[in-house]
């Protein structure tokens, strides 16, 4: 009687623990509007407390993000195996023209997780698709250090997230801590980012987690590109916590208050936007994805061009 009574403790316990210690995301798909149309509040479709809108960052200039046809397929697939979801829009931020001067920027998706936030002990996953559309807007990417996307404290300082490019097509990630300047820096000139194609984007925190996959190790950030891993380092520590991020624009902390960079802003295309995360402690390796968990475009972009190469090459052997 008593083991029958210890065996349902046991298990009543491992249920609340369970129950208590969910893996959420906050998932942004852009499919809640029409091409064209300025992006307003997007809906999560993941399971976290999580916001997202589309904000104009002068209201004036015409420059919203606005929903676009263009997309890296027409499904997305939550990892290898997993979910197919139709897919029809995403973000397009228009270029901006830096000549009529500083204080004329472009749109950016802002997003909030109101249950959660980077730490130095935080387990999560941030990925998206993103494109730029064409060498020139490339070349003016790389000529600010423009960023794909950046996460910070909402209010005050503390963990920041950044992934910017840099001149002569390297892309950086960065994981600091504000108030005391410590970074972690990890550049590479991948020669893999191309403009006119859509890429696939992710950094992996791995914080005190103790049931990690085999391929991480407990405190540190791995960053990917396309699903290749290109680096990775020791996470600074940091007592701030980074809970809101910005996709195309790059906020400042001064005169007590978040401020944004005009000439900071990245013009391009993004899709599927998710980050993936334990809200209720730090301890669940899970949210910490693998390589084959992240989304995928079906068809994949590095897959048609695969086929396209098949068919000029079998053309040419015909004539």
């Amino acid at each position: 009687m008593k083991k029958v009574v210890l065996t349902i403790c046991f298990v009543v316990m491992v249920g609340s623990l369970s129950a208590s210690a969910t893996i959420d995301s906050a998932w942004f798909r852009f499919e809640g509007g029409s091409a064209g149309g300025n992006i307003g509040a997007l809906t999560n479709s993941g399971t976290g407390n999580a916001t997202g809108t589309g904000v104009d960052l002068y209201s004036g200039d015409g420059l919203a993000p606005v929903y676009s046809s263009q997309v890296p397929g027409s499904q997305i697939q939550d990892g290898v195996g997993g979910t197919v979801y139709s897919n029809s829009l995403a973000d397009y931020t228009p270029k901006t023209n830096y000549s009529t001067g500083v204080d004329h920027g472009s749109g950016y998706i802002n997003t909030m997780l109101n249950d959660g936030g980077f730490t130095s002990y935080y387990t999560g996953t941030i990925e998206c698709f993103y494109k730029i559309p064409d060498d020139a807007t490339l070349t003016q990417a790389e000529s600010n250090s423009q960023h794909i996307f950046c996460f910070e404290k909402s209010s005050g300082k503390g963990m920041e997230i950044h992934l910017r490019h840099q001149p002569n097509g390297v892309l950086e990630y960065v994981v600091s801590d504000l108030p005391s300047n410590k970074n972690l820096y990890i550049s590479t000139n991948t020669g893999a980012f191309t403009a006119g194609s859509w890429h696939h984007i992710a950094m992996v925190f791995t914080g005190d987690a103790s049931d990690l996959p085999g391929q991480y190790e407990t405190g540190k950030v791995y960053c990917y590109l396309d699903y290749q891993l290109i680096g990775s380092g020791d996470v600074p520590s940091s007592s701030g916590t980074a809970n809101e991020g910005w996709f195309g624009n790059w906020p400042w902390y001064g005169n007590n208050q978040w401020n944004l960079r005009e000439n900071t802003t990245a013009m391009g295309y993004y899709d599927d936007i998710r980050i993936t995360y334990n809200s209720h402690g730090s301890h669940l390796g899970a949210a910490a994805l693998t390589p084959d968990q992240f989304l995928r475009a079906v068809p994949e972009p590095a897959t048609i061009g695969l086929l396209c190469v098949g068919i000029v090459g079998l053309l040419r052997r015909k004539r």
